[in-house]
């Protein structure tokens, strides 16, 4: 008992003292000022539903969501999801990154840490990447690891300051319309005590809390502009390089 305790009391001091010491996220990009498609006069098919955030008894928040992907195979979805970091496209005269049009208001940069494989610069299993979005005006960053990915779906841990501070599932199923993708998720540690006391500061100071529903919905949302830019890209796979018009 008495080293359980002790075992909780350093591992409080690490995660403070990570939460207080690094630095909060700075990056000068800005998302972009033109999309190739007018997603607020709902020019897609995306259906989303059961979008949820609850908080728990010690401070940690689940949410859940599901949405419905027309035309797209859980296949293309694991082929653009491995691909849209290192792959580029041409759009607006510019050449970018595939993920820069998942979320075009939002999105700033997706960069690779660490990988398992350290000849490729894919997304895979035990890749580590940093993602910077802008949420009402905040610069929220976070940093995932993958933990399983495949056409079936994938998980990715949260981390903070070289702890889980929580995960995200996503699973993909198939049916005659395309793709049903189900996601659920956790952030913040379900502990007594200690994980209160690291979640106050948690969702104080790094990730505030009041912007958690904008996290969930931007996460959802970067879908509706996936379902169209996935096929326009899948239908040039076996070209040299990447177009998407205006």
């Amino acid at each position: 008992m008495q080293y359980i305790f002790k075992a909780s009391a350093y591992l409080l001091v690490l995660l403070l003292a990570g939460l207080w010491l690094k630095p909060p996220a700075y990056f000068q990009q800005a998302p972009l000022q033109k999309s190739p498609w007018n997603l607020e006069q709902g020019e897609t098919d995306v259906v989303t539903h059961n979008v949820n955030l609850r908080q728990h008894e010690n401070g940690q928040y689940n949410f859940t969501g599901n949405l419905l992907l027309s035309n797209i195979s859980p296949k293309m979805l694991h082929w653009f999801y491995k691909n849209q970091i290192h792959q580029t496209l041409l759009f607006n005269s510019q050449t970018m990154p595939w993920f820069r049009l998942t979320n075009p208001n939002t999105m700033v940069n997706l960069a690779i840490v660490s990988s398992a494989d350290k000849l490729s610069n894919e997304i895979g299993y035990g890749t580590v990447f940093d993602e910077q979005t802008l949420l009402k005006d905040t610069q929220w960053q976070t940093r995932y690891k993958v933990r399983s990915f495949g056409d079936e779906g994938m998980t990715l841990d949260i981390l903070h300051a070289g702890y889980t501070v929580g995960s995200i599932e996503y699973k993909y199923r198939k049916n005659k319309l395309g793709t049903e993708v189900n996601i659920s998720g956790t952030i913040g540690l379900n502990m007594p005590i200690v994980g209160q006391i690291s979640n106050f500061y948690l969702f104080k100071k790094v990730y505030p809390s009041d912007l958690l529903d904008d996290w969930i919905s931007n996460i959802v949302s970067s879908y509706k502009h996936m379902e169209l830019l996935i096929p326009a890209l899948y239908d040039q796979r076996h070209k040299s390089s990447y177009l998407i018009k205006t």
